[in-house]
Formats: structure tokens, sequence, C-alpha cells
């Protein structure tokens, strides 16, 4: 992930209590495949490894990598359209 991503998700994920943004991110992860939407609960929400997590979820860690850069790129995408900058 590169740095500005990895900063402006942390920003983005710490807002997450202000209403607006929280049913914002609420709404993306309810788009998404269950298996994804546990994905990124558990690395942004509960901080756990993708080592952990992919342990958990009975898949390898390239594909919880890949699957994770994906949900990102697609909620930086789903922010923007919504007014949320992320740079």
């Amino acid at each position: 992930m590169h740095r500005m991503m990895a900063v402006s998700m942390s920003l983005i994920l710490k807002q997450k209590n202000d209403g607006e943004i929280a049913k914002m991110i609420d709404a993306f992860l309810e788009t998404q495949k269950p298996l994804a939407a546990k994905l990124f609960d558990r690395r942004y929400y509960y901080n756990e490894t993708v080592r952990d997590i992919s342990a958990k979820l009975g898949i390898s860690e390239n594909k919880a990598t890949k699957q994770l850069s994906k949900l990102r790129k697609e909620l930086k995408r789903y922010l923007t359209e919504r007014g949320i900058s992320l740079e």
C-alpha cells in the first residue's frame, strides 16, 4: 500500500465515528461480498495482521493482501465520488 493511501485510510477510519463518513463506509461494505467485508473489518477496525486474518478465514495471505488492496482502491473511489477527499 502506498504510504499516502495508508495515512489517508487511517485518517478516514479514525473519523468513522463521524456519522456521515461511518454511513458511507458501512454502505460501501454492504456492496461487497461477505468475505471482502470481513477482511476489511478485521484489518482496519480490529487491526489484525494479514497473516492472522488469512488463517482465520482459511485463505492465503496473498489472496487477502490482493483483496485488501482492491478494497482500498474501491473505497477511495467510492468516497471521492461522494465528496470525501483522501489527498
